[in-house]
């Protein structure tokens, strides 16, 4: 917040050639958030046959299956899906990039679009385009229909992707760029929710510690 008003001024004495220096030269901090918010396999199990249409089914599994954000996926057009590699027109900061889609998925988009009379977005709507909204509202009452007690989004149908992956052996490699991160470190996150390696060190050395209730209930 503090920085915002200097790079705000920065760029005023640009414009009127007082200074050479740009304002996207001072580096505003990234923030990283943890958060535990993912699926389980049972839970998605859930979400998928809780979903009442072949729409929500595509929808659903697209997002569980491609780890598209909710603008990428407002802007998927019906040609960028080929062969089951996605292209991602304009990813954050407005980089293009490629995922993909498991069969499933795939199937379940086909069997949606052939309700549908040459589609030009990947999920349209009357109007043209689908709205944040109404995905946020969509994936929270499919969620309610599950029987999913925590707070469900699509940017938690987003975190299960990676973790799907990471939990399956992908690497940490293969996983950033089908996610579209900028950063290794952010794709890294995943990691602590994956790595079975430390949980299980972590299991031995608590082996060794006093119980403190009995735990034979």
């Amino acid at each position: 917040n503090r920085l915002a008003p200097i790079r705000s001024l920065v760029a005023f004495l640009y414009s009127k050639n007082i200074i050479n220096l740009r304002k996207e030269s001072i580096d505003l901090p990234t923030v990283i958030t943890l958060e535990a918010n993912f699926l389980t396999d049972d839970e998605q199990a859930k979400m998928i046959k809780a979903c009442s249409s072949l729409r929500e089914t595509a929808l659903v599994l697209c997002l569980l299956r491609s780890g598209l954000r909710v603008s990428e996926l407002i802007n998927a057009h019906a040609d960028d899906l080929y062969e089951r590699s996605l292209v991602v027109r304009s990813g954050k900061g407005g980089k293009p990039r490629v995922t993909f889609i498991s069969e499933d998925a795939n199937i379940a988009i086909k069997n949606y679009h052939h309700t549908l009379a040459n589609p030009l977005y990947l999920f349209p709507s009357e109007s043209g385009k689908i709205s944040r909204q109404y995905i946020a509202r969509l994936i929270t009452n499919i969620s309610k229909r599950a029987g999913i007690n925590k707070k469900v989004s699509p940017h938690t149908l987003r975190h299960t992707f990676a973790t799907n992956l990471l939990r399956a052996g992908a690497r940490i490699e293969d996983v950033q760029p089908m996610m579209g991160h900028a950063n290794l470190r952010t794709t890294m996150i995943y990691m602590h929710f994956t790595n079975d390696y430390l949980k299980g060190r972590y299991d031995t050395f608590t082996e060794k510690l006093p119980l403190t209730i009995d735990t034979e209930r």
